[in-house]
């Protein structure tokens, strides 16, 4: 794999996974490009920001997420997204295109016009709560990547294209 943005790559080379999470207290997500290159978000809710329900926090950080990488310059480059999540409603939604909370449909509506604007081949998967690294981060704190990183990687290779419960996969063109 050539470097991010590396002179002689193609426009639309990269491959990118991103990884999301809330709780209560935040949100957290973390891009992981396939040139290596991770990049982190996350914060603690605002009370004019906060949603309902976990699904609405949930839906929330993907939306806030992909509003985040819109605005890089890599962004561009990207072909396929894999968007790994927590939650299987939002999951679901996600593939759906509607659900039957307005709050979830107005981020779920928002994020794919983020993801039709991309221009991207999109992966919805699911991931247990246990082993997903932004957890952590919704909750504040830093994960402890050497903890994670060999468990995540053997449970994706596991299901890597495999159609799975888990595997969802949204195109959007």
């Amino acid at each position: 794999t050539r470097p991010c943005g590396a002179a002689g790559a193609s426009a639309r080379s990269e491959e990118a996974m991103l990884i999301t999470d809330a709780s209560c207290s935040g949100f957290g997500a973390i891009l992981i490009l396939a040139c290596s290159q991770v990049s982190v978000v996350g914060g603690s809710w605002r009370t004019l920001q906060q949603p309902g329900s976990i699904n609405e926090l949930e839906a929330a950080t993907v939306f806030m997420a992909l509003s985040v990488l819109r605005k890089k310059k890599i962004a561009r480059r990207i072909r396929v997204l894999t968007i790994v999540i927590d939650n299987t409603s939002v999951r679901d939604t996600m593939v759906r295109g509607s659900s039957r909370s307005e709050i979830m449909n107005q981020f779920i509506v928002a994020t794919i016009e983020i993801l039709k604007s991309l221009g991207c081949r999109v992966i919805v998967r699911y991931i247990p709560t246990d082993l997903n690294p932004s957890d952590a981060i919704s909750r504040g704190a830093i994960p402890e990547w050497t903890a994670w990183t060999q468990e995540l990687a053997t449970w994706l290779d596991e299901r890597h294209g495999v159609a799975e419960t888990g595997f969802r996969t949204l195109t959007l063109y």
